[in-house]
């Protein structure tokens, strides 16, 4: 029992571990240093590092399997940090900044100085049920906070775009696509789908490969804006972790914004954790907090979709995917 407690407790020591070794490049260091690489050896590549500090550190994140260590030395050496090297394993691999898929951006969003002062605020979070990043950030929001943080900015596209490669096997092995011809990507970050909408400073970014320019769209407005300009006339309307970004009011803003842009056969697709109702331990769970203290929003249960749809003038037909974890939610218009 003591032992969970202090698990539980130190967590972030790891969290902050984690995310020094990704600022540093420590990956890519190694990877190109053939694949193995002694602590010394990596801070002869990476600018202002300590060796003997990053070695402990990197010591320490070996023990958690984010590295292979070896030890080539003895017990008695006195320099031992020189003894040990460091390889990449198929964790590691994923924190380097040139591979498919990488999670680089999301340790680098997600356990960010940003996000560890946020929650320094939690407790009054609690205690008041707003988001902590004006008294802890200094911003009106975690939105105008990013925007005035180019570098924080690109991180959290960048990150967005993690998640997505994270999650698109699931999405797409538990709901079908068939018949879909036309999907607009609502606050698509850089992009995935046919039609991108997003805010004009971040589809600026996008980049639509030669091969579907003649397939693909990019479209730049506000979801918040009561003119919004969401396109028209598509069969579907696809939003991966948006709603869980806004309370149930500016959702709903969200939601009728996109039923005006929709034909009567077309359905909204939401992208989403949902909540489940007993107390086994779930991810939904932990991201409803980090939502709660971030941005005084919240993941929500079925029962909370199927309110919020209602409020703008939706109906729920269907929860795709194991509750818990991701699931695609669909909606389409009342069909009386």
């Amino acid at each position: 029992m003591a032992e969970l407690i202090m698990q539980i407790t130190t967590g972030f020591w790891a969290s902050k571990a984690l995310h020094a070794v990704v600022e540093l490049g420590v990956a890519d260091a190694i990877h190109n240093q053939g694949g193995r690489a002694s602590a010394e050896e990596i801070a002869a590549v990476v600018p202002d590092v300590d060796p003997r500090a990053l070695f402990r550190v990197l010591r320490f994140v070996a023990g958690l399997g984010v590295l292979d260590m070896h030890y080539t030395g003895s017990d008695d050496d006195v320099d031992y940090h020189k003894t040990f090297t460091f390889g990449l394993n198929d964790t590691t691999q994923l924190l380097r900044s040139d591979v498919p898929n990488s999670m680089r951006s999301a340790v680098l969003l997600e356990a960010s100085h940003a996000h560890y002062t946020a929650w320094s605020g939690f407790l009054q979070t609690v205690r008041t049920g707003q988001p902590s990043v004006k008294h802890t950030l200094g911003a009106d929001s975690l939105w105008s906070y990013i925007e005035g943080n180019p570098r924080q900015q690109q991180i959290f596209n960048a990150a967005m775009t993690s998640y997505t490669s994270l999650e698109i096997d699931a999405v797409l092995a538990c709901y079908d696509f068939a018949g879909i011809t036309s999907l607009v990507d609502i606050g698509g970050s850089l992009g995935r789908h046919g039609h991108l909408y997003d805010l004009p400073d971040v589809v600026a970014d996008a980049v639509v490969p030669d091969d579907l320019k003649d397939r693909v769209e990019v479209h730049g407005g506000s979801f918040l804006d009561e003119s919004s300009n969401i396109p028209a006339g598509a069969d579907a309307y696809i939003m991966k972790h948006i709603i869980h970004d806004w309370d149930d009011q500016k959702s709903e803003v969200i939601l009728k914004a996109t039923r005006k842009a929709m034909p009567d056969h077309a359905k909204v697709l939401l992208v989403e954790y949902t909540v489940p109702m007993g107390s086994q331990p779930c991810f939904a769970k932990a991201i409803d907090l980090h939502m709660m203290t971030m941005l005084g929003a919240k993941e929500r249960t079925k029962a909370e979709f199927t309110a919020l749809f209602r409020t703008a003038g939706l109906e729920l037909t269907q929860v795709a995917g194991a509750e818990g974890g991701v699931n695609v939610i669909e909606a389409r218009l009342p069909s009386h």
